[in-house]
Formats: structure tokens, C-alpha cells, sequence
């Protein structure tokens, strides 16, 4: 859902409900008040309390990662589509682009690193538009947006 806020897109949720399966996250299926996350799930192999552990794993992470290059670079669906007008304005300087996503989609900045590799590869893009949607691939399938620390 966040990934939709961010690029204002408009749907009738035709195959949305299919991708949030695939994400273990269906509509009006979550097993308790606390959602998804039992606030007491422990991260198995460890003693670290991890809610949102309880449904991310590298079947739900990749599926995450498809979601969102399905949005960015495909079809989700023929009746949701994304504007991401606001950022096409900004993909001219693509460290505004990238900090303008980052705060939408992480809540703040990424890491160093991060933050670095994506400018460094949407700068050697020439096309705004693939600057915009590489951007949106990028910090919407990294570990950063994934799990929420």
C-alpha cells in the first residue's frame, strides 16, 4: 500500500488482493488486533523480538521485490495506474529525487551507502522517466523500505 500512496495511484483493486496474498498480507484476513505482527513473534535463532518477522521471509521478499517492479516498470493491474508526476520534476537532480522518495517511502534518509548507489545509478540514466521509476524500484525493494526498523 505504500508503494501505491507514494506514486498517488488509482485502482479498483482488481489483482491487488493476489499480490497481497503472495505477501501473506490479505485484506480482512490478519489473525489478530495486532495485524500481521504478534508484537511478541521472536526471531527464530535469536532471542530478538521482530513483529514483522513473523511474515517476512525470501518468499515474501521476493514477492515484495516483484510487486514493486511490477508497479515501477510493468502492470500491476489494467486499472491501477500510478502518477509520479512529482517526481518526473524532480529526476533532473537525482539526489532530490532519491531524498524525496526516501522520506515518502522509509520515513527518512537511507543509509549512506544506500543513499549513494541509487543516486549513482539513476544519474547514469539519461531518461527522466526511467530515472523516476528506477528510482521508485529501488528504495521501494530495498531492505530499508521492506522492513521498517
Amino acid at each position: 500500500m505504500n508503494l501505491l500512496r507514494a506514486t498517488n495511484a488509482t485502482s479498483d483493486g482488481a489483482n491487488l488482493n493476489n499480490y497481497a496474498s503472495d505477501m501473506k498480507e490479505e485484506p480482512f484476513e490478519s489473525p489478530t488486533v495486532f495485524n500481521f505482527y504478534p508484537p511478541d513473534n521472536v526471531i527464530a535463532g535469536t532471542t530478538l523480538v521482530g513483529p514483522e518477522f513473523r511474515i517476512f521471509n525470501s518468499t515474501t521478499a521476493i514477492s515484495r521485490i516483484n510487486f514493486a517492479n511490477d508497479l515501477a516498470f510493468g502492470s500491476v493491474s489494467s486499472t491501477t495506474k500510478m502518477d509520479i508526476s512529482a517526481y518526473l520534476a524532480l529526476a533532473n537532480n537525482p539526489a532530490e529525487l532519491v531524498d524525496s522518495l526516501s522520506g515518502v517511502l522509509t520515513h527518512g534518509p537511507l543509509s549512506d551507502g544506500a543513499r549513494s548507489t541509487i543516486i549513482t545509478t539513476v544519474t547514469n540514466l539519461t531518461d527522466n522517466t526511467k530515472r523516476a521509476k528506477t528510482a521508485l524500484y529501488l528504495i521501494g525493494s530495498s531492505s530499508q523500505f521492506q522492513v521498517a526498523h
